[in-house]
């Protein structure tokens, strides 16, 4: 399936229902249900993408507040060569902005330079 806004990018059957999401987001989602890591080359094979906007989508995963993974780069044992490898763990969905701003009361700060003051760096709960 092609996804809408950009007709280069294929999308795997796994994934062609989140054509309306984020596209770092279906590919976190596609390398969650891989259950195997991330690399530039499998994204590059599966989405039809080219090598630097793969390279820019897996930095972005590794970057994003809405996904936890594990990073490693390994090393090629015959070219020496280094790659980035990425495990998904979750992907979650983005927090809403928030519209309505806050200002901070007086009491409120009053409360954390009591606990500034008062506990050892080491009990601090800010």
């Amino acid at each position: 399936m092609k996804l809408q806004h950009d007709e280069n990018i294929t999308l795997p059957e796994t994934v062609a229902h989140l054509a309306e999401q984020p596209l770092c987001r279906i590919v976190a989602t596609w390398g969650l249900l891989q259950n195997h890591y991330l690399n530039r080359q499998r994204i590059m094979q599966a989405f039809n993408v080219p090598r630097r906007k793969a390279g820019y989508i897996l930095r972005y995963i590794v970057h994003s507040p809405c996904i936890t993974c594990d990073q490693h780069v390994y090393t090629h044992p015959r070219s020496h060569r280094q790659e980035l490898r990425v495990w998904i763990r979750t992907v979650s969905q983005p927090l809403p902005l928030r519209t309505k701003s806050t200002r901070v009361r007086n009491v409120d700060r009053q409360s954390v330079w009591a606990q500034l003051l008062q506990r050892p760096w080491s009990e601090l709960h800010l």
